[in-house]
C-alpha cells in the first residue's frame, strides 16, 4: 500500500471511529468506558495496520482476520500476524509517538484557532492539514541517502490526526453535510462553500 493510501486509511478509520466528543487524554474523573483522543487514535492506529496486514496479505488472511481481533492490540495484532517471537515494543512506542504528538498540540497550542479550527479559521486549518500531509508523504517518499526519517513522519501524523479529529469537532461539517467525508483530506479538496453569483 502507497504512503498516501495508508495516510488515507489512517485518517478514514480515526474519523469513524466512535465519539462525539473527547477529552485529549485519561483523566482520574472520567470512566475507563469514555473515550479520550488518546484511545481513539490508539485503536484507529491499530485498525489501519491490521487493515494494511490483511490487504497485504491476502493469502492468509480474510478481510477481518487481523481487524476483528478481540481484543485488538499491539501484542495480539503481532503474535497473530508475526508468531510469538515477535516484539511489538517498536509498535507501541510509534503509536505513542503519533499520540504524544497529537495530544501536545490540545496542551501547547490550545489558544492557537487554526490547529483546533475554532473562530472561523477552517481555511487557515485546511491550509495546515495539507502543508503536514505534504511534509509527512515528502518524508515517506525520501529515498537513496535521504531515507525515510520515520520518526518525523509520525510526530506529523500525530499533528496531522489532531487537526482532522478538531475539524469535526470544531466545525459544523456533519449538521451541513450529514457525513464524515474522509476526502477532507485531499490537497485539492475545498473546504469553501461555493457562491452564485
Amino acid at each position: 500500500m502507497e504512503p498516501t493510501g495508508l495516510l488515507h486509511d489512517l485518517i478514514s478509520v480515526s474519523l469513524v471511529t466512535q465519539g462525539v466528543a473527547f477529552l485529549p487524554s485519561q483523566t482520574q474523573t472520567l470512566p475507563d468506558t469514555d473515550y479520550t483522543l488518546t484511545v481513539l487514535t490508539e485503536a484507529s492506529i491499530l485498525q489501519v495496520v491490521a487493515r494494511y496486514f490483511e490487504d497485504s496479505n491476502p493469502d492468509r488472511y480474510s478481510a477481518g482476520d487481523l481487524t476483528n481481533l478481540d481484543p485488538l492490540n499491539p501484542s495480539s495484532l503481532f503474535m497473530k500476524h508475526y508468531g510469538e517471537c515477535a516484539s511489538w515494543n517498536q509498535f507501541v512506542g510509534a503509536i505513542k509517538t503519533i499520540t504524544d504528538n497529537n495530544i501536545r498540540i490540545s496542551n501547547d497550542l490550545r489558544n492557537t484557532s487554526e490547529w483546533h479550527f475554532n473562530g472561523n479559521q477552517i481555511n487557515a486549518g485546511h491550509q495546515k492539514m495539507k502543508s503536514i500531509r505534504s511534509r509527512i508523504l515528502q518524508q515517506l517518499t525520501a529515498g537513496d541517502e535521504n531515507a525515510p526519517d520515520y520518526d518525523v513522519a509520525r510526530m506529523d501524523c500525530g499533528r496531522f490526526l489532531h487537526l482532522a479529529h478538531s475539524f469535526y469537532s470544531n466545525a459544523n461539517w456533519i449538521e451541513l453535510n450529514g457525513q464524515i467525508d474522509p476526502d477532507v483530506i485531499r490537497p485539492s479538496y475545498n473546504l469553501g462553500k461555493n457562491s452564485k453569483n
